[in-house]
């Protein structure tokens, strides 16, 4: 008589993939928080440290975004750590990052289950879930304070698609996914980009759903009027929250990457090779990137990374025995990128390890049933004439591939914990950003902070070191201003120019400080210059121009 699952099993199971993630803590664990956007999210931000109702917690607009369920979640920490843990550690940071692993692992553990309901075996979903948990992109998540809002829209965003599989014949399916939808959106607006994965669970299905093979089309049928109710209920979601996160930004909107959506799409090509790359060989990741838009078709880069992109796509859904599932796979990859990919929104950063967060699976499924056909033209090709040596030749394979598997986890989880290390300070985050993206503003702006932060410590203290500190920050600002392409789209942009032009002029380089600070006065294109900084940069100008 057949019987289910081992229970034994499935908590061991469960229990790898939900601690896991706190192995990427191992080297950070103890740091405070990063000088980046630690502050304005957490220990600076009125809304944390204050005592607002919570009525205020969701009005919009709010800066840096709008989020009200990881602030609710900043101040149930604050609650829980600020008191007693800054005498041990000095900082209360580690409850922070503490907790990020618990939001982290349950995301997990939603998408280990809905690996199962997508027909995955115990071990396959085992495997690809532990990647996810320990991959080496996972630690902007968990080891960065202020990424507790991908965690949350992980979190969130996988029970919702957990229950549009789990409920898809209970009339509980709509209030489900639709509650859980919106607080990943509350969490964090990149969320919109589950709802292209809505669409594909509604629409993108034969008569077996995703498991069949026949050709691909989008059936509508008697079913298919529930489900299009459900999008439109989950499209009105979606508009509501795409006005609460551009309310009140409209002058911080920057420009599409090259000039126009057309550019935009054609960079987004490389983008999403790069992200591959960092999916299956993360050994570049960097807290920065710099990609140089594409804006022509004649640019070569088009053809040669559309190129890899393309067929790296063709063959996994040729190899694939279920194609129709390795395509909503790559649909389920493009469209979580969606929010991300520069066409709607302008970046600062073209792209980021996080934004594979809720896009990484999608790539997995396609990768699996790509896997799955590579098994079975390997085992027609190597049957062997009896049933006892075939017995004997799949059992074989079977303990090869779960060796080769658990190797594959440990090899990521090494690069996890490695990589997790940089997040001990700001200085090593960013030291090695810019020595990856040595073109990357976002890179530079961040290490010249961290200098600003080492000289303010060395005067205190009477460092004779001071001096030092100075060139190297002054040296960032320069090299910010002259080497970084990328510079125009920072939010920094004006601030640097004008420290920039400081440092020049208190080293009597006249030329670059009137330089630097008529770039200032200028300010970005997307951006409104301060009053107080243009009249203090103008004055700037009069003085070198006496």
């Amino acid at each position: 008589m057949p019987t289910g699952p081992d229970p034994r099993s499935n908590i061991l199971h469960a229990s790898l993939i939900f601690f896991s993630g706190f192995l990427l803590l191992i080297h950070c664990w103890k740091a405070p928080v990063l000088m980046f956007d630690d502050p304005q999210a957490i220990t600076e931000n009125p809304l944390v440290m204050g005592n607002p109702s919570v009525i205020e917690l969701f009005k919009a607009p709010q800066e840096p975004l709008y989020f009200p369920l990881t602030l609710i979640s900043y101040r149930l920490d604050r609650l829980l750590f600020s008191g007693w843990m800054p005498p041990l550690f000095g900082t209360w940071a580690p409850g922070i990052r503490f907790m990020n692993a618990i939001y982290h692992g349950t995301a997990a553990l939603f998408l280990w289950r809905v690996f199962l309901l997508l027909g995955f075996s115990r071990l396959e979903a085992l495997f690809f879930t532990l990647i996810f948990a320990v991959h080496p992109a996972s630690c902007e998540v968990v080891c960065w304070a202020a990424e507790r809002k991908t965690a949350l829209m992980g979190l969130f965003g996988f029970a919702s698609i957990w229950a549009s599989l789990r409920y898809e014949k209970s009339c509980w399916r709509t209030p489900l996914v639709a509650g859980l939808y919106i607080m990943a959106l509350l969490g964090k607006g990149g969320a919109l980009g589950l709802f292209p994965i809505y669409v594909l669970l509604e629409f993108l299905r034969g008569k077996n759903g995703l498991a069949g093979n026949e050709p691909l089309r989008f059936r509508f049928c008697k079913e298919c009027w529930s489900g299009l109710l459900r999008l439109i209920t989950l499209a009105a979601i979606s508009a509501l929250f795409v006005v609460l996160n551009v309310y009140g930004k409209e002058g911080l909107i920057r420009p599409p990457p090259g000039g126009s959506v057309f550019t935009a799409a054609m960079s987004d090509v490389i983008v999403l090779v790069k992200y591959l790359y960092a999916l299956f060989l993360p050994v570049s990741l960097s807290a920065a990137y710099y990609i140089k838009p594409i804006v022509s078709l004649a640019d070569s880069r088009l053809w040669i990374y559309g190129g890899i992109l393309a067929s790296i796509i063709a063959l996994t859904i040729w190899l694939a025995p279920r194609r129709r599932r390795a395509i909503f796979g790559w649909l389920w990859f493009a469209g979580a990128l969606g929010p991300s990919l520069n066409l709607a929104f302008a970046l600062p950063i073209m792209m980021q390890d996080r934004y594979l967060y809720l896009s990484m699976p999608g790539v997995f499924i396609a990768v699996h049933e790509a896997i799955l056909g590579v098994r079975q033209l390997w085992a027609e090709r190597t049957a062997a004439p009896s049933s006892q040596n075939n017995t004997s030749a799949e059992g074989a394979r079977v303990t090869t591939l779960q060796a080769f598997g658990g190797l594959v986890v440990i090899l990521f989880l090494m690069g996890g914990i490695i990589r997790g290390s940089l997040y001990e300070n700001g200085y090593l985050l960013f030291k090695d950003a810019a020595e990856k993206q040595p073109e990357s503003g976002n890179a530079h702006v961040y290490l010249a902070i961290t200098y600003t932060q080492v000289l303010e410590q060395a005067i205190k203290a009477h460092d004779p070191r001071a001096s030092e500190f100075r060139k190297q920050y002054a040296n960032e600002c320069y090299y910010f201003m002259d080497n970084c392409p990328d510079n125009i789209q920072q939010s920094e942009y004006t601030f640097i120019a004008m420290e920039a032009g400081e440092c020049a002029f208190q080293d009597g380089d006249m030329n670059r400080a009137e330089r630097y600070f008529s770039l200032a006065a200028k300010g970005a294109p997307w951006l409104s210059v301060l009053p107080a900084v243009r009249s203090r940069a103008l004055s700037r100008l009069a003085l070198i121009r006496k």
